[in-house]
């Protein structure tokens, strides 16, 4: 008897040192099948330890026991199985469909509590299960989908073949459909409890930080009000410099000649979402990073900020891998190239960099002691050229694209056509703008000539003219803006003469305006 009772302590004690997260999980994954079945051995060993009693009745004959086994044996053999099949219940990696209640309940009360490590550690190891159970439908669900009648318009629209509504059809149909459920409770329970776990901001940032995959896939699942969600993640990872992303972009710089980049198996996050560029238009994952870069934009005013003060090392130091704008602006980068050259006929909204651009150009107020002859006169102009020239890639990636097979309406739908009229409308801003001195509007112009002329000599003047017309008018069906017409002329009088060609679409393109 004290033997048993100290194997009992030692449970006990074992269970109590237990971390939060192991007995939440220990909660969740026994149901009340498992316990019952844990009675089983636990009343052997009561009936073992109160034999004397019950044999002192008289109502009762001893029984012999077989194969070796004592009252020690016998109880130290149900503490074994007791242990072992709730060790068993700890290391499994599924929730029982009776504890789905449970599981809702548990995780409100933690979400509300703010104990993320806990629910991090549960919805980590369950989120595999939980998701499926939200997106695949119980079978008697999809048969009272597909028997269930739908609304005359609708049949018309599916069958055209049937001229008019059949409503004795449908009585019989909805006849058919009554025995099976239109819906599946633990279902709707488990996606209401994921919902409600991914609509709080402060786990959404622990998740983001410590299980970014976890929450990485919950971005693809159907949610309610899911685009919430994927705002709220995506913010966080922009949001902060030592997310996934920073540390995933920084080692993620293999470019070729071409200007594709490489996905390194090593970059989880970008993987998941780039290796097939489907699953990033399908999430929208553009859209969070752009709006949180324009409004940090916003934000650096004055000649005290940051951002308008003098380079000094920016441009190759440290600093800016935890910038949010260069980090953004990368963002992109490797987002349009992976698509460019998967050939995606999505923009992916690559028009974000012309923004980014247009807010710089508001923010910017350079600091007195900034050197305005200098390459990049303050941090906020290195910024500005990391965009234009990204833009520029995705524009002249056209080069080493084979557009044999490739239907001309088609055309307009791929990212570098869209890139090159964004590029046009970046040179427009810089040519424009009163904050640049005319050397440094040259030195962009420049850039776009190289551009332009590497276009025109692989036969691809279409690039070419969409980044002039686009410079040359702020909208595409806009009238031509006359000033920035007479400001390319006298920029271009003092670019270098190798990129002079009379041939060119610029000084073609040019000629046709007084």
């Amino acid at each position: 008897m004290t033997g048993l009772l100290t194997i009992l302590a030692i449970l006990i004690s074992a269970y109590s040192l237990l971390p939060d997260e192991k007995r939440l999980d220990l909660y969740l994954r026994i149901s009340w099948a498992d316990l019952f079945l844990a009675a089983v051995p636990i009343i052997a060993i009561l009936v073992v330890v109160y034999s004397p009693v019950i044999l002192s009745t008289g109502y009762v004959k001893p029984v012999a026991w077989y194969w070796g086994f004592t009252e020690e044996t016998m109880v130290f053999s149900c503490l074994l199985g007791i242990v072992g099949f709730f060790g068993w219940k700890a290391s499994g990696s599924r929730l029982p469909l009776s504890n789905y209640a449970r599981w809702d309940e548990a995780t409100h009360q933690y979400l509300r509590s703010k104990k993320f490590h806990q629910l991090g550690y549960v919805l980590n190891k369950y989120h595999d299960q939980l998701f499926k159970v939200i997106e695949k439908d119980v079978w008697y669900v999809r048969v009272h989908r597909f028997l269930k009648p739908r609304p005359a318009i609708l049949s018309l629209v599916a069958n055209p073949k049937v001229p008019f509504y059949k409503p004795w059809l449908d009585r019989i149909r909805t006849l058919l459909a009554r025995p099976f459920p239109g819906s599946c409770k633990s279902q709707e329970r488990i996606s209401q409890s994921v919902s409600r776990l991914l609509k709080s901001p402060s786990f959404v940032e622990f998740m983001a930080e410590t299980h970014p995959m976890v929450a990485a896939k919950a971005t693809k699942v159907r949610l309610p009000d899911s685009e919430e969600y994927i705002s709220l993640f995506f913010k966080s990872l922009i949001a902060h410099p030592g997310s996934v992303l920073y540390r995933e972009l920084r080692d993620n710089q293999n470019c070729s000649y071409t200007g594709e980049y490489y996905l390194d198996e090593s970059n989880a996050l970008l993987g998941f979402y780039l290796r097939d560029v489907e699953v990033a238009q399908e999430v929208g994952i553009w859209q969070s990073v752009g709006e949180y870069v324009i409004d940090f934009i916003k934000k650096q005013r004055g000649q005290d900020n940051f951002y308008n003060k003098p380079n000094d090392g920016f441009s190759d130091g440290d600093e800016r891998w935890n910038c949010p704008i260069f980090i953004g602006g990368l963002f992109f980068e490797v987002m349009v190239s992976v698509a460019i050259f998967q050939r995606a006929q999505d923009h992916m909204w690559l028009m974000y960099v012309d923004s980014f651009l247009e807010k710089i150009l508001d923010s910017m107020d350079r600091a007195p002691e900034v050197d305005p002859d200098r390459e990049f006169p303050s941090r906020f102009d290195y910024l500005m050229y990391e965009l234009f020239s990204a833009c520029g890639k995705w524009a002249g990636a056209a080069e080493y694209l084979d557009y044999s097979n490739v239907d001309p309406a088609d055309i307009e739908h791929f990212p570098e056509y869209w890139a090159a009229k964004t590029y046009g409308s970046m040179l427009r801003r810089i040519v424009k703008s009163g904050k640049l001195p005319d050397r440094q509007k040259a030195y962009f112009l420049e850039i776009a000539l190289r551009q332009m002329r590497a276009l025109d000599q692989k036969d691809l003047r279409l690039y070419s003219r969409l980044i002039l017309n686009n410079c040359l008018k702020e909208y595409e069906v806009a009238a031509v803006d006359q000033r920035v017409v007479t400001e390319l002329r006298d920029l271009y009088n003092g670019v270098d003469h190798v990129l002079k060609s009379s041939q060119s679409t610029f000084e073609t393109e040019m000629a046709k305006y007084p």
